[in-house]
């Protein structure tokens, strides 16, 4: 994708002198250059996911449906753990039989 990138970027550091230099009203150029990137802002806006929420376990389903293979995560344990850390944490690092 770079690539393209690279080559749209350079055809227009090419093209764009040369349009400005044989159009009549120059604005005209700056005009077009408004009216696309409005269109691709549109375009983004209502057709690319939003990715600023969900996990990256979600994001995956998003995009690559449900046979995603993705990690389980065990709330339970997860809780379990949190609580026991907090405990050793509370008692100035000592561990103790909980």
């Amino acid at each position: 994708m770079n690539f393209f990138i690279q080559v749209a970027l350079t055809i227009g550091n090419q093209t764009n002198p040369i349009a400005l230099e044989n159009m009549p009203a120059q604005w005209n150029l700056f005009a077009f250059y408004t009216v696309w990137v409005t269109v691709e802002l549109v375009f983004v806006y209502f057709f690319y996911i939003e990715t600023k929420g969900p996990t990256l376990e979600e994001i995956s389903r998003i995009f690559d449906g449900d046979d995603a293979i993705v990690a389980q995560v065990d709330y339970v344990d997860n809780e379990k753990n949190n609580q026991i850390e907090t405990e050793i944490t509370e008692n100035d690092g000592r561990k103790e039989k909980v």
